[in-house]
C-alpha cells in the first residue's frame, strides 16, 4: 500500500490568504498612485505582511512535509523537481511576458535598467541583484529559492545541511542584532532579517512532528 505525506489543509488555506493579502496590496498601491484614492478603505494597507507569513509558513511546511526525507539522498530528486516545478515555470511565463513590455519601451527611462543582459538571467533565475527584478515582487522568491537549496542539504546528510542553515541563521541573527549595515551583496542579501523566519519555524516544525509522533510518509 503507498503511503502520502502529511497534508497540511489549513495551512495550505493560510497561504492562500496571504497570497490575496499581497496581491490586493500591490492592488492598493497600483490604483491609489494612478487615482490618488485608496481602495478597499485601506484594508490592505499591511498587506505586505502577508510576505512574512510566506515565508513563516514555508519553513514550517517544508520541515513538516519533508521530514521523512531528511538524509536519504535517493529522494533528492523527487523533492528538487517539487521545488522548481513550485517555482520556475510561473517565473518564467511572467517574466517573458515583462520582458516583451519592457521591450516596447513601456515604463519609460527608468526600466531600461531591467534589459540588460545580468539582469534579465538574475531575473529568470531567481538570483539576487540589485534594483528590481523584470517583474518586482519576485524578490521574495530569491529567499525562498535559498532555503530550499540549503534544505537540500538536509535531505542529501543531515548532520551537514542542519550545521549549514544554523550557521547561516546565526549570522543574519548576530547582523541583526550588531545594528551594522552591509553594502549590497549576494553575502548581504541573504543575511536579511527577513530570513529569519525560515529557521524559526523550520525548528517549531521538527518539535511539532516530535510531538505528534510519526506519521505516514511516501
Amino acid at each position: 500500500m503507498t503511503s502520502r505525506r502529511p497534508k497540511l489543509e489549513s495551512l495550505e488555506a493560510v497561504r492562500a490568504l496571504a497570497a490575496l493579502s499581497v496581491v490586493f496590496f500591490h492592488t492598493t498601491i497600483i490604483f491609489a498612485s494612478r487615482t490618488g484614492a485608496i481602495p478597499f478603505g485601506g484594508l490592505f494597507g499591511a498587506g505586505s505582511r502577508g510576505v512574512d507569513l510566506f515565508f513563516v509558513l514555508s519553513g514550517f511546511i517544508i520541515t513538516f512535509v519533508h521530514k521523512a526525507d531528511l538524509n536519504r539522498p535517493a529522494r533528492m530528486g523527487k523533492y528538487a523537481y517539487a521545488r522548481f516545478a513550485r517555482v520556475y515555470p510561473s517565473v518564467w511565463i511572467t517574466a517573458l511576458l515583462a520582458l516583451a513590455i519592457y521591450l516596447t519601451g513601456f515604463g519609460g527611462p527608468d526600466k531600461a535598467d531591467k534589459l540588460s543582459i545580468g539582469h534579465i538571467t538574475d531575473s529568470f533565475l531567481l538570483l539576487p541583484q540589485q534594483g528590481d527584478a523584470l517583474v518586482n515582487v519576485t524578490w521574495s522568491l530569491k529567499f525562498e529559492v535559498f532555503f530550499y537549496s540549503l534544505f537540500a542539504l538536509v535531505i542529501l546528510r543531515r548532520s551537514v545541511g542542519a550545521v549549514v542553515i544554523a550557521v547561516w541563521q546565526a549570522a543574519v541573527l548576530a547582523l541583526f542584532l550588531s545594528g551594522k549595515q552591509l553594502g549590497w551583496s549576494w553575502f548581504a542579501f541573504y543575511l536579511r532579517p527577513i530570513t529569519l523566519e525560515f529557521g524559526i519555524t523550520s525548528v517549531t516544525a521538527r518539535l511539532w512532528a516530535f510531538c505528534i509522533g510519526p506519521q505516514s510518509v511516501p
